[in-house]
């Protein structure tokens, strides 16, 4: 396979499901519960992601929903926002949200989740379905995890999901406070990935 000719033409679901979430591109009127989640953990989000600077402002995640169904169109992001099944409630969101190359194919996964849910097990429930969709549904031959080294939560998620690590950049990029920071480099190949659905 020499990757996706055309992303434009590549059908793709807005929606996905795990066993407790739904995975949604986030779509017109998605701001007021982006805000909530967000304004519920500002603290949790503030060392590690821009958006989380400032005061919660409703405008600006309407904003993000709506240019994120524009990204998902135009096959340039996949945002996704994670909703619980049993209440509707916004979990958090994740998605391939930076470094989309379908020429590889080859994606990128973030991810954070609100205060309330930390250690329930979402978000690793969330990667693991979305690694799934990334070999199955979007054919890709690599996916990545990336996150600031002091962020050992995140790195965590990464290493429980089986994501393998590859590197450690070191001042690889400025955190929000203009701070030097190391970068850590997860990744799954589509052969790593095939091998551990196969083990017994």
């Amino acid at each position: 396979m020499t990757g996706i000719a055309d992303p434009l033409l590549f059908d793709i679901p807005d929606q996905f499901e795990s066993a407790r979430l739904i995975l949604r591109v986030p779509r017109a009127g998605d701001g007021p519960a982006i805000l909530d989640a967000v304004a519920e953990s500002l603290d949790r989000l503030r060392p590690w992601f821009p958006f989380a600077q400032g005061e919660p402002d409703l405008d600006r995640f309407e904003g993000f929903a709506r240019c994120s169904r524009i990204g998902f169109h135009e096959r340039t992001s996949i945002n996704l926002l994670l909703f619980r099944k049993s209440d509707g409630l916004l979990v958090g969101s994740s998605g391939f949200n930076q470094r989309l190359d379908w020429r590889v194919p080859r994606f990128e996964i973030g991810y954070w989740v609100r205060t309330a849910l930390e250690g329930q097990g979402y978000i690793s429930e969330a990667v693991r379905a979305e690694t799934r969709i990334a070999f199955q549904v979007l054919q890709a031959e690599r996916v990545e995890i990336r996150c600031d080294a002091r962020n050992t939560r995140s790195a965590t998620v990464a290493e429980r999901c089986g994501y393998q690590a590859e590197a450690r950049y070191r001042h690889y990029d400025r955190d929000v406070h203009g701070q030097l920071m190391d970068m850590l480099i997860y990744s799954l190949t589509r052969a790593g990935w095939e091998a551990s659905r196969a083990a017994p």
